[in-house]
């Protein structure tokens, strides 16, 4: 992985059906492309994708249309996006926003400083390859490039508008196959810039207890599942010793959530096992569900105190 923590393909799996809020208009259920978006009050976010390449895709143009646009569709990318990564790959047709471009140059500049090797191995070329010979090797390589939205933006698979007029707008994919740009979207996705994305779980239980043979502790918690949106899919966890300020991160990596509910279910149960801790301590843990976009919902608390085991 080039990435410091893994997306499970359970979490692949369920990113693939987000809606983020929004309402799919087309085209059938066996599309190959899918599209995910998520507002935050500044900015949409939106990422596409693909869970097996179509034969010939080369690039992708991402567009919107709304009332303010007479219902026309307007070109997002400056440029089409052609999948993958390179050091000096230009990134002005990811964002319409100048000191967000400047972000993401300096995050890309990062990236190849840390791993330049590793990140080779997902160039245009050597992608466009391996997608040729397997089509399906595509939701292997999802795995490091939906692990980060900014990643995924580097990677040619996404789109940050900032500041978009706050109206329902719908979003099309266009992908250019074989040198030719669609004419008509393959997928189209209607969102809400308006309405109040929801970032606050409801709670139906909580606990924290000493670990499996009196070792560590064990963090159980529960919340209705409706009371997020699905793509709020990884969480972390944060500690806090009583008596002190300092904030350590609890989890080594984003952990994935299974957000695909069984028939009749409605919550979903979150577990830590806190393994190598001092269990006689008084502790407050943070759970800080986190959105495939960065975005995080509002933390959930939970108290451990050793009296009460």
């Amino acid at each position: 992985m080039l990435k410091q923590f893994f997306i499970t393909s359970l979490l692949l799996i369920t990113s693939f059906n987000l809606l983020a809020s929004g309402t799919e208009n087309a085209p059938n259920e066996e599309s190959p492309y899918n599209l995910m978006g998520e507002h935050d009050g500044k900015g949409m976010s939106v990422v596409w994708a693909v869970n097996e390449w179509p034969a010939g895709l080369e690039k992708m143009v991402i567009k919107k249309k709304s009332t303010s646009t007479g219902n026309e569709w307007t070109t997002l990318t400056k440029t089409p996006l052609s999948p993958g990564v390179k050091a000096d790959k230009a990134l002005d047709n990811v964002t319409d926003n100048a000191e967000f471009l400047a972000e993401m140059k300096q995050y890309q500049k990062e990236e190849f400083e840390k791993n330049a090797k590793g990140l080779a191995s997902l160039s245009n070329e050597k992608l466009m390859k391996a997608v040729a010979d397997n089509p399906k090797v595509i939701f292997w390589v999802n795995m490091n490039i939906l692990a980060e939205y900014k990643f995924a933006l580097m990677a040619g698979f996404g789109f940050k508008e900032i500041n978009p007029k706050k109206e329902v707008v719908t979003y099309g994919l266009f992908p250019v196959i074989n040198g030719k740009e669609a004419t008509t979207p393959v997928l189209t996705k209607e969102f809400d810039l308006n309405a109040k994305t929801k970032n606050d779980p409801v709670i139906a239980s909580k606990k924290a207890e000493k670990g499996m043979n009196d070792k560590g502790i064990k963090i159980d918690v529960t919340y209705e599942a409706s009371s997020l949106p699905e793509h709020y899919g990884l969480y972390s966890v944060y500690r806090t010793e009583s008596g002190t300020k300092e904030k350590v991160k609890a989890s080594r990596n984003l952990k994935a959530i299974d957000t695909k509910l069984a028939e009749g279910e409605k919550n979903i149960t979150l577990d830590f096992q806190d393994k190598e801790i001092d269990n006689t301590k008084k502790y407050t843990y943070e759970i800080v569900i986190t959105s495939l976009f960065g975005i995080n919902a509002k933390p959930i608390t939970v108290e451990y105190t050793p009296a009460a085991q």
